[in-house]
């Protein structure tokens, strides 16, 4: 597996256990704010991280 490759293979899964632990974390929350909030939050999470992880790679 080539560097490039294992980087992303790296960086995936780190991204997938950062965003399991925010979505856990998101259980705090009242369940109504949850239903209605969370699967937006997640996405912002998700796009945010990826945005900084690339940024941070460049």
């Amino acid at each position: 597996m080539s560097q490039s490759s294992q980087r992303s293979h790296s960086s995936h899964r780190s991204s997938g256990v950062s965003e399991q632990l925010y979505a856990a974390l998101l259980w705090l929350y009242p369940t109504s704010f949850r239903r209605e909030y969370g699967c937006e939050m997640v996405q912002t999470f998700r796009d945010l991280y990826r945005q900084e992880r690339a940024a941070s790679v460049v």
